[in-house]
């Protein structure tokens, strides 16, 4: 009999399909829809449900839990939100579509020049790009050069020389005119 109840509890505690279809990424985010927490694995009857108790427990006045990605076939979770690397993660509430901007700075060891690249994805949770093997995503790349203090140090240096060259060049049309 004993043997029957624990099997029975074990049973129990193993997710049936339904259970692992419905979890998924969920991140905090504001009124705004930026996001302020990192993500969680959640369900929607508990981080979807505005009522439930962890809602209440863990929510700030406008702020609420949304569905950044489904669990993959194979029942992985993965998301991405505030303070896990990327710049910006922000959702539009109405339309759920989810972007996330990551800026990274590269600096040539031997030119000492900079450049920085910012990538911007855009997805819905169904097309997630760690969920969906065939993800179709927004993902546009920019490239910019960093204008860094040397940069600047090294205009002001020819600014100042070209200055000086028109100097010369008045006094000497000065002159000439004066003859």
């Amino acid at each position: 009999m004993k043997k029957a109840i624990i099997l029975g509890l074990l049973i129990a505690l193993i997710p049936t399909t339904a259970q692992a279809e419905e979890r998924g990424a969920w991140v905090k985010v504001d009124a705004n829809g930026t996001a302020i927490g990192q993500a969680i694995v959640c369900t929607a009857s508990v981080c979807g449900d505005p009522n439930s108790l962890y809602n209440k427990m863990t929510l700030g006045t406008n702020e609420r839990y949304v569905l950044q990605a489904p669990a993959s076939a194979d029942g992985n979770v993965a998301g991405v939100g505030a303070g896990q690397g990327p710049t910006l993660v922000k959702v539009d509430l109405e339309t759920k579509v989810w972007t996330v901007v990551n800026e990274s700075t590269h600096v040539n060891p031997v030119t000492k020049e900079s450049t920085t690249t910012v990538t911007t994805q855009r997805f819905t949770p169904d097309r997630a790009p760690w969920v969906a093997t065939n993800s179709v995503s927004e993902v546009t790349t920019v490239v910019v050069p960093t204008v860094t203090s040397d940069f600047i140090a090294q205009q002001e240096l020819e600014i100042a020389a070209l200055k000086d060259k028109t100097a010369k060049l008045k006094n000497r049309i000065k002159k000439k005119a004066r003859k």
